[in-house]
Order: structure tokens, then sequence, then C-alpha cells
């Protein structure tokens, strides 16, 4: 049996930088709300003491409401494989201790995919704001 301080020890903070693509355990309320999260992988976006801003990878290519994700421009060259992957469309906060390994490394051109969703979820949750509507 491991030793359980061995075993849930933290990583090391300063292992990970912005636009490294790691496994990382996400909670989403909306679909489940009893369990943990799930490890999924994520762009780390910005580190703020102990949790990071990442953006979500899926290979779902439409929202539940039937709108078009955004796709990954260049998986292959991201560390992601073959297969087709898309944002989430929205950042998230996780915890620090609940990511994972490395995967790969957001190239340039997913970086301003990336930081273009930012503004545009800011300026909806803004509108939303005005108009009295959750967000």
């Amino acid at each position: 049996m491991p030793n359980p301080k061995t075993f849930l020890a933290p990583r090391p903070f300063a292992r990970h930088q912005p636009g490294e693509i790691v496994t990382a355990r996400v909670a989403n309320p909306l679909e489940d709300r009893a369990t943990g999260g799930k490890a999924r992988p994520v762009i780390l976006i910005r580190r703020e003491g102990p949790r990071w801003l990442v953006m979500g990878l899926t290979t779902r290519p439409r929202y539940a409401n039937g709108a078009a994700r955004t796709p990954v421009p260049n998986p292959m060259r991201c560390g992601l494989g073959a297969r087709a992957s898309f944002l989430w469309g929205r950042a998230t906060w996780v915890c620090t201790l609940d990511i994972g390994d490395h995967v790969g490394r957001a190239d340039n051109q997913l970086r301003v995919l990336i930081e273009d969703l930012r503004v545009e979820s800011s300026l909806r949750a803004t509108k939303a704001a005005k108009r009295g509507e959750p967000k």
C-alpha cells in the first residue's frame, strides 16, 4: 500500500507554464454536481496563487445547444494527436493540486484563438450584466 503522504504529495508549482497543455481534474456542476470532476486536457492560461485559469479541450464538435465549437487549428503540433480537438469556449479555474501530466504545448495560433475567445466571452458577460441577465 502506498504511503498516503507520498501519494498525495503536490507537484512542484514552478513546473507548469502558461501555454502548456496538461491533464487536470475539472468539475462541471452543470453536468453532475455530485462528482469531484473528471480528468480532462486543458491549456494553462494564467496562474494566480494556488490556481490556474484554464481552457478545456474536447473532441465534441458542438455545444449541447447545437452551436459549433472552435476547432484547435493544429492538434498534432500541440501534442493532441490526429483526432480533432475543440475548445470549450469559456475559461475556468482549477486548483494547482488538480493539475496532472504534461500533454503538449499550445502553438501561437492556438494561443491567439484562446485570447479571442476569452475577450468575446467577457464582452458577452458584460452585455448580459447590463441587461440584468445571469452569467
